[in-house]
């Protein structure tokens, strides 16, 4: 025998009463937590500012239908509207309630987020240690997810937790870049079938003379290339992309020199090689050599940019060496 739902008490009451519930919601979660309540009264004066009636008893009936419907929406796979309204109906433990009466503190709070004190705090101190955001990207980023909890939790984070030593990104772009990068690779947009796309970039670097002004490296040669993948590694996003102009070089030199490269401008590159094993510093991994020896020496500030080349052996397998290196330090 199917049931039908209960009638609604409510039937004919103002247009603008219809959103009461959802602002109830909203007060609460902005405003309570496990050390802060509000009573039924500063709810109602809080509605009241707003153009809504209210009565101490509709507010009652507003934080059932709140816990009915947050409980639906947590076991909507295998419950329904009558589920909810028995388990919020019979929670005598408060157990089952999202928003519940605190009687120590005289008022309703939320003791059910969506995410904890603790998980927004780990976000806030992940945003503010990243390398790649900016100050103020990280100041907006952390602002929004202070959204999920209450007014003084959030006052909390900006307070307990202090990142130093770091260097920040002076790029006040590198979020949209990255979402460029992201839909170029995407094989679908906004629900709709996309085929990746290339993209072109630029080389570019800060000078110690300049720390807000960007200049070209690689001789301002720019990059046509097909994404892969953004790699994250010790706080800096790199590109993994395909270039298929590398390529087709690399398949000429195939064909015309073969992976003999003995003479280089009638040099006997074996002899270089020798010469170079010889070196104290060819056995040293660098750069991190020189960077020990810096911080070694009391050096604070230190940027440092690398170059690699990329090649196979006979095998087919990938290799990478060091072209060069630079090392910006301050002291």
């Amino acid at each position: 025998m199917s049931r039908e739902p209960k009638a609604n008490p409510q039937h004919g009451r103002k247009a603008n009463q219809k959103m009461k519930p959802y602002l109830v919601m909203e007060y609460l979660m902005r405003h309570t937590d496990e050390n802060h309540a509000e009573s039924a009264d500063n709810i109602a004066a809080y509605l009241q500012e707003l153009g809504i009636d209210a009565e101490r008893r509709s507010i009652y009936r507003d934080i059932e239908e709140i816990n009915k419907a947050l409980w639906l929406l947590e076991n909507e796979d295998d419950a329904d509207i009558f589920a909810a309204e028995e388990a919020i109906e019979t929670d005598e433990n408060d157990s089952e309630k999202f928003i519940v009466y605190d009687r120590h503190l005289k008022g309703f709070r939320v003791v059910r987020r969506k995410y904890e004190l603790s998980d927004i705090r780990l976000m806030a101190e992940c945003i503010y240690a990243s390398r790649y955001i900016s100050q103020s990207e990280a100041e907006r980023l952390v602002d929004i997810i202070k959204g999920f909890v209450s007014e003084e939790q959030s006052r909390e984070i900006r307070t307990d937790a202090l990142v130093t030593a770091r260097q920040r990104t002076l790029n006040k772009s590198t979020l949209r870049n990255v979402s460029t990068i992201y839909d170029a690779m995407s094989k679908m947009i906004e629900g709709e079938k996309h085929i990746p796309e290339k993209i072109s970039f630029q080389y570019l670097k800060y000078t110690i003379d300049d720390l807000e002004k960007q200049t070209e490296r690689r001789k301002g040669a720019k990059y046509i290339v097909s994404p892969y993948k953004l790699i994250i590694n010790d706080g800096n996003y790199y590109l993994h992309y395909y270039d298929e102009e590398y390529r087709q070089e690399y398949e000429i030199r195939q064909i015309h020199h073969g992976d003999e490269h003995k003479y280089i401008e009638n040099v006997d590159v074996n002899i270089i090689n020798n010469v170079a094993r010889d070196l104290p510093l060819s056995r040293e991994k660098r750069p991190q050599w020189d960077i020990n020896l810096l911080l070694e020496m009391g050096i604070k500030g230190l940027e440092t940019e690398v170059d690699r080349s990329r090649f196979e052996d006979e095998h087919g397998k990938d290799h990478q060496v060091i072209d060069h290196f630079m090392i910006y330090a301050v002291k």
